[in-house]
Protein backbone atom coordinates (compact mmCIF):
# COMPACT_ATOMS: atom_id res chain seq x y z
CA UNK A 1 0.00 0.00 0.00
CA UNK A 2 2.70 2.48 0.95
CA UNK A 3 4.35 2.70 -2.45
CA UNK A 4 1.24 4.18 -4.07
CA UNK A 5 0.99 7.11 -1.67
CA UNK A 6 2.54 10.50 -2.37
CA UNK A 7 4.77 11.40 0.57
CA UNK A 8 5.45 14.97 -0.46
CA UNK A 9 5.27 17.11 2.68
CA UNK A 10 6.93 16.85 6.06
CA UNK A 11 4.58 18.72 8.41
CA UNK A 12 3.88 16.87 11.63
CA UNK A 13 0.16 16.30 12.07
CA UNK A 14 -0.73 16.64 15.76
CA UNK A 15 -4.40 17.66 15.71
CA UNK A 16 -7.69 16.04 14.71
CA UNK A 17 -8.88 16.76 11.18
CA UNK A 18 -12.39 17.14 9.82
CA UNK A 19 -14.18 16.09 6.67
CA UNK A 20 -17.51 17.55 5.54
CA UNK A 21 -20.20 15.44 3.86
CA UNK A 22 -23.48 16.11 2.10
CA UNK A 23 -23.93 12.49 0.98
CA UNK A 24 -25.23 10.41 3.89
CA UNK A 25 -24.36 7.15 2.12
CA UNK A 26 -20.68 8.14 2.35
CA UNK A 27 -21.07 9.04 6.02
CA UNK A 28 -22.61 5.69 6.87
CA UNK A 29 -19.98 3.91 4.78
CA UNK A 30 -17.17 5.57 6.74
CA UNK A 31 -18.76 4.58 10.04
CA UNK A 32 -19.89 1.05 9.22
CA UNK A 33 -17.13 -0.09 6.85
CA UNK A 34 -14.33 1.89 8.52
CA UNK A 35 -12.92 3.34 5.33
CA UNK A 36 -12.29 6.73 3.71
CA UNK A 37 -13.45 7.57 0.22
CA UNK A 38 -11.02 9.05 -2.33
CA UNK A 39 -12.05 11.04 -5.42
CA UNK A 40 -10.51 12.10 -8.70
CA UNK A 41 -9.42 15.76 -8.64
CA UNK A 42 -11.21 16.18 -11.98
CA UNK A 43 -14.47 16.29 -9.98
CA UNK A 44 -13.35 19.19 -7.75
CA UNK A 45 -14.75 22.71 -8.01
CA UNK A 46 -11.28 24.30 -8.21
CA UNK A 47 -10.25 24.37 -11.88
CA UNK A 48 -6.57 24.50 -10.89
CA UNK A 49 -6.64 21.52 -8.52
CA UNK A 50 -3.92 18.99 -9.43
CA UNK A 51 -2.98 20.80 -12.63
CA UNK A 52 0.71 21.19 -13.34
CA UNK A 53 2.55 24.05 -15.02
CA UNK A 54 5.35 22.59 -17.18
CA UNK A 55 8.64 24.46 -17.24
CA UNK A 56 10.04 25.71 -20.54
CA UNK A 57 12.82 23.11 -20.39
CA UNK A 58 10.19 20.38 -19.99
CA UNK A 59 8.22 21.72 -22.94
CA UNK A 60 11.26 21.75 -25.20
CA UNK A 61 12.16 18.20 -24.24
CA UNK A 62 8.61 16.92 -24.68
CA UNK A 63 8.84 13.78 -26.77
CA UNK A 64 6.14 11.94 -28.70
CA UNK A 65 5.46 10.44 -32.10
CA UNK A 66 6.30 12.62 -35.08
CA UNK A 67 2.61 12.67 -36.01
CA UNK A 68 1.69 14.08 -32.59
CA UNK A 69 4.43 16.72 -32.58
CA UNK A 70 3.59 17.83 -36.12
CA UNK A 71 -0.07 18.11 -35.12
CA UNK A 72 0.86 20.36 -32.17
CA UNK A 73 2.72 22.77 -34.42
CA UNK A 74 0.11 22.59 -37.19
CA UNK A 75 -2.61 23.59 -34.73
CA UNK A 76 -0.63 26.61 -33.58
CA UNK A 77 0.09 27.62 -37.20
CA UNK A 78 -3.44 26.97 -38.49
CA UNK A 79 -3.86 30.61 -39.55
CA UNK A 80 -0.28 31.12 -40.74
CA UNK A 81 0.54 31.62 -44.45
CA UNK A 82 3.65 29.48 -43.83
CA UNK A 83 1.71 26.34 -42.94
CA UNK A 84 1.43 24.87 -46.43
CA UNK A 85 5.13 25.37 -47.10
CA UNK A 86 6.10 23.79 -43.78
CA UNK A 87 3.98 20.74 -44.56
CA UNK A 88 6.23 19.89 -47.51
CA UNK A 89 9.60 21.22 -46.34
CA UNK A 90 9.67 20.31 -42.63
CA UNK A 91 6.66 18.37 -41.38
CA UNK A 92 7.04 15.70 -44.06
CA UNK A 93 10.50 14.91 -42.67
CA UNK A 94 9.23 14.22 -39.14
CA UNK A 95 5.61 13.12 -39.15
CA UNK A 96 6.43 9.44 -39.79
CA UNK A 97 9.17 9.19 -37.16
CA UNK A 98 8.48 7.14 -34.03
CA UNK A 99 9.81 9.77 -31.61
CA UNK A 100 10.49 13.48 -32.01
CA UNK A 101 11.37 16.18 -29.48
CA UNK A 102 9.53 19.50 -29.66
CA UNK A 103 12.89 21.29 -29.61
CA UNK A 104 14.03 19.47 -32.75
CA UNK A 105 11.04 20.51 -34.81
CA UNK A 106 11.00 23.99 -33.28
CA UNK A 107 14.60 24.51 -34.45
CA UNK A 108 13.68 23.47 -37.99
CA UNK A 109 10.67 25.81 -38.04
CA UNK A 110 12.72 28.77 -36.74
CA UNK A 111 15.21 28.18 -39.55
CA UNK A 112 12.35 28.42 -42.03
CA UNK A 113 10.48 31.26 -40.26
CA UNK A 114 12.97 33.59 -38.45
CA UNK A 115 10.16 35.58 -36.83
CA UNK A 116 8.29 32.50 -35.55
CA UNK A 117 6.52 33.38 -32.26
CA UNK A 118 8.39 30.97 -30.00
CA UNK A 119 7.03 32.38 -26.73
CA UNK A 120 3.49 32.38 -28.05
CA UNK A 121 3.86 28.77 -29.15
CA UNK A 122 5.29 27.69 -25.78
CA UNK A 123 2.47 29.40 -23.89
CA UNK A 124 -0.14 27.69 -26.07
CA UNK A 125 1.60 24.35 -25.75
CA UNK A 126 1.92 24.78 -21.98
CA UNK A 127 -1.80 25.44 -21.66
CA UNK A 128 -2.56 22.41 -23.79
CA UNK A 129 -0.39 20.14 -21.65
CA UNK A 130 -1.87 21.62 -18.50
CA UNK A 131 -5.36 20.78 -19.71
CA UNK A 132 -4.23 17.27 -20.60
CA UNK A 133 -2.78 16.88 -17.11
CA UNK A 134 -6.33 17.06 -15.79
CA UNK A 135 -6.99 13.86 -17.73
CA UNK A 136 -3.75 12.27 -16.53
CA UNK A 137 -4.50 13.28 -12.95
CA UNK A 138 -7.69 11.22 -13.13
CA UNK A 139 -5.40 8.32 -12.18
CA UNK A 140 -4.80 10.06 -8.87
CA UNK A 141 -7.26 9.83 -6.01
CA UNK A 142 -7.39 12.42 -3.26
CA UNK A 143 -9.12 12.66 0.09
CA UNK A 144 -9.28 16.05 1.79
CA UNK A 145 -9.54 17.17 5.40
CA UNK A 146 -9.74 20.51 7.17
CA UNK A 147 -8.38 21.81 10.45
CA UNK A 148 -11.77 23.49 10.97
CA UNK A 149 -15.02 21.92 12.09
CA UNK A 150 -16.82 25.24 12.51
CA UNK A 151 -16.37 26.96 9.15
CA UNK A 152 -19.64 28.56 8.09
CA UNK A 153 -18.49 28.50 4.47
CA UNK A 154 -17.52 24.83 4.48
CA UNK A 155 -20.73 23.78 6.21
CA UNK A 156 -22.54 25.67 3.45
CA UNK A 157 -20.48 24.41 0.49
CA UNK A 158 -19.67 20.84 1.44
CA UNK A 159 -22.32 19.84 3.96
CA UNK A 160 -25.44 20.71 1.97
CA UNK A 161 -26.07 24.10 3.60
CA UNK A 162 -25.80 22.67 7.14
CA UNK A 163 -28.07 19.70 6.37
CA UNK A 164 -25.06 17.38 6.18
CA UNK A 165 -22.43 16.07 8.57
CA UNK A 166 -18.82 16.74 9.55
CA UNK A 167 -16.69 13.78 10.65
CA UNK A 168 -13.70 13.99 12.98
CA UNK A 169 -10.60 11.90 12.32
CA UNK A 170 -7.62 11.46 14.59
CA UNK A 171 -5.16 10.15 12.01
CA UNK A 172 -2.61 9.52 14.75
CA UNK A 173 -4.58 6.33 15.31
CA UNK A 174 -3.74 5.20 11.78
CA UNK A 175 -0.03 5.14 11.09
CA UNK A 176 -0.18 4.81 7.29
CA UNK A 177 -2.65 7.65 6.78
CA UNK A 178 -1.01 9.79 9.44
CA UNK A 179 2.40 9.86 7.86
CA UNK A 180 0.99 10.41 4.37
CA UNK A 181 -1.39 13.23 5.22
CA UNK A 182 0.18 16.55 4.22
CA UNK A 183 -0.78 20.16 4.53
CA UNK A 184 -1.81 22.14 1.46
CA UNK A 185 0.31 25.21 0.71
CA UNK A 186 -1.49 28.39 -0.40
CA UNK A 187 0.07 30.84 -2.81
CA UNK A 188 -0.73 33.58 -5.31
CA UNK A 189 1.23 31.84 -8.05
CA UNK A 190 0.35 28.78 -10.07
CA UNK A 191 2.87 26.04 -9.32
CA UNK A 192 5.95 25.78 -11.50
CA UNK A 193 6.09 22.05 -12.06
CA UNK A 194 7.93 20.90 -8.92
CA UNK A 195 7.31 17.22 -8.25
CA UNK A 196 3.85 16.65 -6.77
CA UNK A 197 3.32 20.36 -6.06
CA UNK A 198 0.17 20.28 -8.16
CA UNK A 199 -1.45 18.07 -5.52
CA UNK A 200 -0.43 20.15 -2.51
CA UNK A 201 -0.52 23.76 -3.77
CA UNK A 202 -3.67 25.83 -4.16
CA UNK A 203 -4.64 29.46 -4.63
CA UNK A 204 -4.57 31.55 -1.46
CA UNK A 205 -8.28 32.17 -2.05
CA UNK A 206 -8.85 28.68 -0.61
CA UNK A 207 -6.73 29.29 2.47
CA UNK A 208 -9.77 29.50 4.76
CA UNK A 209 -10.18 25.73 4.30
CA UNK A 210 -6.86 24.99 6.06
CA UNK A 211 -6.70 21.78 4.09
CA UNK A 212 -4.70 18.60 4.53
CA UNK A 213 -4.86 15.80 2.00
CA UNK A 214 -3.75 12.30 1.12
CA UNK A 215 -3.01 11.33 -2.50
CA UNK A 216 -2.84 7.84 -3.92
CA UNK A 217 -3.22 6.07 -7.26
CA UNK A 218 -6.46 4.55 -8.56
CA UNK A 219 -7.93 3.17 -5.32
CA UNK A 220 -11.25 4.74 -4.32
CA UNK A 221 -11.13 3.64 -0.68
CA UNK A 222 -8.64 3.07 2.12
CA UNK A 223 -9.43 1.36 5.43
CA UNK A 224 -9.01 3.37 8.63
CA UNK A 225 -9.73 3.17 12.34
CA UNK A 226 -9.18 6.90 12.84
CA UNK A 227 -12.82 8.08 12.97
CA UNK A 228 -13.53 9.51 16.43
CA UNK A 229 -16.52 11.83 16.17
CA UNK A 230 -19.62 12.89 14.26
CA UNK A 231 -20.86 16.50 14.04
CA UNK A 232 -24.48 16.81 12.96
CA UNK A 233 -25.47 19.98 11.11
CA UNK A 234 -28.00 22.39 12.55
CA UNK A 235 -30.38 21.68 9.63
CA UNK A 236 -29.81 17.92 9.42
CA UNK A 237 -33.21 16.16 9.20
CA UNK A 238 -34.40 14.48 12.37
CA UNK A 239 -34.51 10.98 10.85
CA UNK A 240 -30.84 11.26 9.89
CA UNK A 241 -29.94 12.56 13.34
CA UNK A 242 -31.65 9.55 14.93
CA UNK A 243 -29.89 7.17 12.57
CA UNK A 244 -26.50 8.70 13.33
CA UNK A 245 -27.27 8.64 17.05
CA UNK A 246 -27.78 4.88 16.89
CA UNK A 247 -24.70 4.34 14.75
CA UNK A 248 -22.53 6.34 17.16
CA UNK A 249 -23.76 4.18 20.05
CA UNK A 250 -23.04 0.99 18.11
CA UNK A 251 -19.58 2.08 16.93
CA UNK A 252 -18.62 3.96 20.10
CA UNK A 253 -18.15 7.40 18.59
CA UNK A 254 -18.50 10.91 19.99
CA UNK A 255 -21.58 12.72 18.69
CA UNK A 256 -22.06 16.49 18.57
CA UNK A 257 -25.05 18.59 17.64
CA UNK A 258 -24.30 21.87 15.86
CA UNK A 259 -26.25 25.01 16.78
CA UNK A 260 -25.87 28.62 15.60
CA UNK A 261 -24.84 31.15 18.21
CA UNK A 262 -27.43 33.83 19.03
CA UNK A 263 -24.71 36.40 19.82
CA UNK A 264 -22.23 36.19 16.96
CA UNK A 265 -21.60 34.59 13.56
CA UNK A 266 -20.36 31.36 15.06
CA UNK A 267 -21.28 27.70 15.33
CA UNK A 268 -21.57 26.00 18.72
CA UNK A 269 -21.38 22.27 19.40
CA UNK A 270 -23.15 20.29 22.09
CA UNK A 271 -21.77 16.87 22.92
CA UNK A 272 -24.53 14.25 22.87
CA UNK A 273 -22.52 11.04 23.14
CA UNK A 274 -19.04 10.30 24.45
CA UNK A 275 -17.60 7.21 22.77
CA UNK A 276 -21.11 5.93 22.29
CA UNK A 277 -22.23 6.59 25.86
CA UNK A 278 -25.23 8.89 26.20
CA UNK A 279 -24.72 12.26 27.85
CA UNK A 280 -28.23 13.61 27.28
CA UNK A 281 -30.28 11.79 24.67
CA UNK A 282 -32.96 14.53 24.74
CA UNK A 283 -30.58 16.83 22.90
CA UNK A 284 -30.66 14.88 19.66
Amino acid sequence: MEEILFTQRVEKLSIPLYKYFSNMDYVKDVIINKRIHFESPTTYNDIYDSRSYPKTSELLQYCSSGKTIVHIFSSFLSDSPHLETLKTTVFALYENKDTVHVFTLLTEICNQIPDFDVNGFLDTFRNQLSENDMIVSAAQRITCFSENKDSLLMWSYYADSHKGVCLEFDLRKDNLLHKNCHKVQYTRHFNKGNYNDEFFCKSEEWSHEQEWRIVQLYQDYMPTTSLTGVYVGCRTPLEIKNELFNLCIEYKLDLYHCKPSTKEYKLLFEKILKKGESIDSDKV
